[in-house]
């Protein structure tokens, strides 16, 4: 990122929207104006409906308040962002990247394609590792996140994590001297250089004296506090553990971060529950003026001033908040390097709440304060006229990730936002200057040549008119294989399944049984299929008609035994019944099997004659045919016998 003096951190909260203003001053930031508009969002408000609240809270607090820039760092929720910390064996650069992406299809439970993926990494030197921070949030989230962004007004120079915002911004505040020194030291690498360079050489004139024989070299004094971070707001609050490391080697870092969707709104909401309260803002009011949470440290001398319902409430709902909390601490201690925190600060809109601090620390048995003012020797410069910096901390940090100054460096800016950002200016105008030069060199020589670049496109222009007619009768000659493939598809269309009957004649004659005599298949276009036929076994037309049902299963609109009838005998004859003209084939009348004592050959001893109907309907009937009437058979021909076969056996 480029190296801004000035920077806006914007944290866009549910309920109120925190701008801060940070510029360096040699080694110091200093708060130009900090200012804060509320958003007027409540309960009964969509999505949508929140979101333009939030655009115009922020777009009416810009203009009022007239930032000397445009430049912002925003921030994005930490409910949508994956955060992994694991330890890997100290590496290449090269190696440690392709084992980290190798992490993450493991550990990140969407697709990368699909992800924006950002990790940095501290070196372990003791312990031959390093421990990496690998962080990832969806692409669709930060696509819409920047469609908003771009109806605010301000320029994105980076998008930050709430919850290592809410760290940044504390570690930055409580840097001693020599830590801010070392801080500083990145935004100036040519003064740092000099100063090593001077120290050289003083080194060379003056040598330190060694220690003196026997005595003991007097070692560096540090160590080390871990502090729990809460930025308590409306609708969330962000959570975030870090160790720090004071002494002159100095540094620190975050083991752990949360977010939990529970904040102020949350007490809100129970007020109105539980005191039938039915407007949003009246219950807000009431919070904030006549609510105190019930702690050993209760104010007795304004009990008179306390809604004693409304306490007990909002007393409900900080109880939830301090129970995960606790649990989010325990899983931290739980880690192999886990370890007890030392204390708790509290900052956020949400955590002016009276008695919430004291309520906090007699519950997690820790010292809990409250972030109203920066530490005397920090080296960031709060105006008093800004008021107490509770609300903002989340927007400091990401005010100093902007000015490069924050702990934690994940940015989540679109790599095309990023290339805009990151190319220098100068550089710009370089190539502009270098532009206008080349162009004007090429507009003096071009001039010798125009004639003769005029003279050849007349040239070519003659040769594309001799070839237009070629052309032309490429075109026809194209258009006419076109026209031939469309008519070739359309007689593939109507006679695809020209095989179809062939293919379902073999299917049938696998299936049918050897005691069976097929004598009569007729097939027509709509998937009407008749099989008549004789059997020598009464079971065995019942057997084929189930194997068939069974063959052509999902293939089949019905499959009935429509009639059996005595061999040697018509439907019609004495004790046959007649096909009811009108009445499906699907559903004719199925008589048991008849035994025939005189059975035409080859069939001795007796058989019957069976008739069955498939309706078969995957066969698409792409013709309109026009059925002819069949001739009445004479003779006695197996179609006088059976009705309108063809004689086929098999």
């Amino acid at each position: 990122m480029p190296q801004y003096k000035q920077c806006l951190g914007v944290d866009l909260g549910l309920n109120t929207v925190k701008i801060v203003e940070l510029a360096v001053d040699k080694n110091s930031v200093r708060v130009v104006r900090a200012a804060s508009a509320p958003t007027g969002v409540n309960t009964t408000m969509s999505p949508d409906e929140i979101r333009q609240a939030t655009i115009l809270a922020a777009k009416e607090l810009i203009k009022k308040s007239r930032f000397g820039t445009k430049k912002a760092v925003f921030s994005i929720s930490g409910q949508k962002v994956f955060i992994r910390r694991f330890r890997l064996p100290m590496t290449s650069e090269e190696r440690l990247a392709r084992i980290i992406q190798y992490e993450a299809r493991q550990q990140i439970p969407f697709p990368l394609d699909k992800t924006y993926l950002q990790y940095q990494y501290r070196v372990l030197p003791d312990e031959g590792e390093v421990e990496v921070l690998l962080v990832a949030v969806r692409h669709d989230e930060i696509r819409d996140f920047m469609g908003m962004l771009g109806k605010i007004g301000l320029t994105p120079i980076g998008v930050g994590v709430s919850s290592f915002a809410l760290y940044s911004g504390h570690y930055f505040m409580g840097l001693n001297a020599e830590e801010r020194e070392a801080a500083f030291a990145t935004l100036h690498p040519r003064r740092r250089k000099d100063k090593k360079a001077k120290g050289k050489k003083t080194a060379d004139a003056a040598p330190a004296p060694e220690a003196a024989e026997g005595e003991t070299p007097v070692e560096e004094f540090a160590f080390e506090e871990v502090k729990a971070f809460v930025n308590l707001g409306a609708g969330s609050y962000d959570l975030a553990i870090g160790r720090v490391i004071h002494g002159a080697s100095g540094g620190g870092t975050i083991s752990f971060s949360r977010t939990v969707p529970m904040g102020g709104d949350e007490m809100t909401r129970a007020i109105m529950r539980n005191c039938g309260v039915e407007s949003f803002h009246d219950a807000e009011r009431i919070k904030t003026s006549a609510c105190q949470l019930m702690s050993f440290n209760f104010d007795f001398e304004q009990e008179n001033q306390i809604n004693e319902e409304a306490s007990t409430a909002v007393t409900e709902i900080a109880d939830r908040i301090v129970t995960e909390i606790r649990r989010s601490v325990d899983f931290f201690m739980a880690q192999p390097d886990g370890m007890a925190i030392d204390s708790l600060v509290l900052s956020g809109g949400q955590a002016q709440l009276p008695g919430f601090d004291s309520y906090l620390e007699e519950k997690l048995s820790v010292p809990v304060v409250v972030a109203n003012q920066v530490p005397e020797d920090s080296p960031l410069q709060w105006p008093e006229s800004a008021g107490p910096t509770t609300p903002y901390v989340v927007a400091i940090g990401l005010g100093l990730q902007g000015l490069n100054l924050s702990q934690i460096k994940v940015d989540f800016l679109p790599e095309d936002r990023k290339i805009i950002r990151d190319f220098p200016y100068k550089v710009t105008a370089v190539m502009l200057v270098m532009i206008l030069i080349t162009a004007g060199i090429a507009s003096q020589a071009g001039e010798v040549y125009a004639e003769k670049y005029t003279r050849e496109a007349e040239n070519i222009q003659k040769d594309v008119d001799k070839r237009r007619g070629d052309v032309e009768n490429f075109d026809q000659a194209q258009q006419f294989h076109v026209d031939t493939a469309k008519d070739f598809e359309n007689l593939s269309k109507m006679y695809g399944q020209r095989s179809y009957w062939i293919d379902f004649l073999g299917g049938l004659a696998k299936i049918k049984p050897p005691e069976v005599l097929i004598t009569d298949v007729q097939m027509d276009h709509d998937g009407a299929v008749v099989i008549e036929g004789f059997s020598q076994v009464q079971v065995s037309a019942a057997y084929f008609r189930d194997a068939l049902n069974k063959a052509f299963e999902g293939r089949l609109k019905a499959v009935k035994r429509v009639t059996e009838t005595p061999a040697g005998l018509a439907p019609g004859a004495p004790g046959i019944p007649t096909p009811t003209p009108g009445v499906p084939r699907e559903e004719a009348i199925i008589d048991d099997i008849q035994d025939v004592r005189n059975p035409p050959p080859p069939f001795n001893p007796p058989a019957s004659r069976f008739r069955i109907l498939l309706q078969l309907k995957d066969k698409q009937n792409h013709l309109n045919i026009t059925p002819t009437p069949t001739p009445t058979p004479v003779g006695g021909g197996p179609a006088q016998q059976g009705g309108r076969g063809s004689g086929l056996l098999f």
